[in-house]
């Protein structure tokens, strides 16, 4: 059976984190009063889904050459209905 180096080992890691990158920072979000307290009331003004969509391309904009895979997923976090994944 062939193994992988550490270079494949990171990449494969890198590869899985990119893939729910969205949904990590929703959860950090959700996890943080302050940062929950900030999204609700941007809700409130905003709209759900303009906020999420905000934060989306944000996440995006902060990792330069990541691109989506057209494949979206359910989230862990509750503050988001679905999000598509990065490769």
């Amino acid at each position: 059976m062939d193994h992988r180096n550490a270079e494949e080992i990171a990449n494969e890691a890198i590869a899985r984190i990119k893939e729910r990158l969205t949904d990590e920072v929703f959860l950090t979000i959700q996890n943080d009063r302050q940062l929950m307290a900030d999204f609700l009331h941007e809700v409130e003004a905003c709209g759900w889904k303009a906020v999420n969509q905000r934060i989306g391309r944000t996440v995006k904009t902060a990792f330069p050459g990541i691109e989506n895979k057209n494949r979206c997923r359910t989230p862990e976090s509750v503050i988001l209905q679905s999000f598509t994944e990065f490769e």
